[in-house]
């Protein structure tokens, strides 16, 4: 169970050269991503970029990296409203979909109806994992994740036995990208019966108590879970060196 993810992207979206948008990209790209069912697999990307001439528009499908460029005719103003903005990048990510869609033997539909999701979801990114039960049937146990930006805040909210919320803790903030291109989180689990969180690929294992809102991280036993742990944690950065250890290892 260990490779079935939390989240999966399916697939992985970017957006170049559209600066004006940064701060609401991820918003959009993750509710979006949320709702696309069944057209692709977690191994393709799909990259849009923005270009000013109409003349430079281009499709390059083959292999596992699909790349759409795409015209903009207009910028993207920051007088206009926040909602806008995610209304104005939803229909790019759509369209792009769109132009594609018959080469690639994409459920037209499919990509409809995630736009048509976000929409009603006012493109607003919310996700709750399905509650799992522990041993002995007590309590239950979800994930909450809340998206800031480049940051998701993971937050462990335990149930009791009629289904009823009893308390919200919060247990890591990551940065982005962990969850949507490394897929480093894991389907989460009881840890043993009173501990929720993940338990990772490398057999580490991170959670929180239902009784007290304490952290827990088993014990760090090499330096690569050392790095590990700090590559996840928002609040932590890696420097040169380490960033060269993780990516020799």
């Amino acid at each position: 169970t260990l490779c079935v993810t939390m989240m999966k992207f399916a697939p992985y979206i970017t957006i170049y050269d559209f600066d004006e948008s940064l701060d609401l990209q991820n918003e959009v790209i993750w509710t979006f991503s949320s709702f696309l069912k069944g057209i692709s697999s977690t191994r393709h990307r799909f990259n849009i970029h923005v270009v000013g001439d109409l003349h430079k528009e281009r499709q390059h499908l083959e292999g596992s990296i699909k790349s759409v460029s795409k015209y903009v005719p207009i910028d993207m103003s920051l007088d206009e409203s926040k909602n806008e903005q995610k209304e104005f990048l939803l229909e790019l990510i759509t369209n792009c979909f769109l132009d594609v869609a018959i080469e690639l033997g994409w459920d037209q539909n499919s990509i409809i109806e995630a736009k048509e999701k976000s929409i009603m979801q006012n493109i607003d990114f919310q996700y709750s994992s399905k509650p799992v039960k522990n041993k002995t049937g007590q309590n239950g146990a979800r994930i909450d994740l809340q998206l800031i930006k480049n940051k998701v805040s993971i937050w462990v909210v335990f149930s009791s036995n009629s289904d009823q919320d009893l308390i919200k803790n919060h247990l890591i903030d990551t940065p982005i990208e962990q969850i949507s291109f490394f897929r480093s989180f894991p389907k989460p689990n009881w840890i043993n019966n009173s501990q929720f969180g993940f338990r990772f690929k490398n057999g580490m294992a991170l959670s929180v108590s239902v009784e007290k809102n304490e952290i827990v991280w088993s014990q760090v036993n090499s330096k690569m879970e050392e790095l590990f742990k700090k590559q996840i944690d928002f609040n932590e950065k890696l420097s040169p060196e380490e960033l060269v250890e993780l990516a020799n290892c």
